[in-house]
């Protein structure tokens, strides 16, 4: 059974939804996520919808349009301030803080 996670990309006017169904641990999508930050940075892209292209060229990732009712953990990225947050849907593993990139 995998480890189901969503991430979710917002910026000021939406919210992008993508799924992954498999490793969804944060040893596995954070290095993903660090990626996905610094091209944004690189490309100066400030759109949740546009953003969302860069994380889905990756095989793992999915286009969804809303969080999945059996996910253990929820990734939020904001385009605007280049932020990465994450909670675990079914422990307590003190990382519902803002996470370093």
């Amino acid at each position: 059974m995998g480890t189901r996670a969503n991430v979710k990309i917002v910026d000021e006017n939406e919210t992008v939804w993508i799924y992954r169904h498999y490793d969804g641990y944060p040893s596995a999508v954070l290095p993903d996520l660090k990626g996905f930050v610094e091209e944004l940075k690189e490309n100066n892209i400030v759109n949740a919808e546009e953003a969302s292209s860069y994380l889905l060229a990756n095989d793992n990732y999915e286009n969804t349009d809303q969080q999945h009712g059996d996910i253990e953990f929820l990734y939020t990225v904001n385009v605007k301030d280049r932020s990465v947050s994450s909670v675990s849907m079914f422990i307590d593993l003190d990382m519902d803080d803002e996470l370093p990139l």
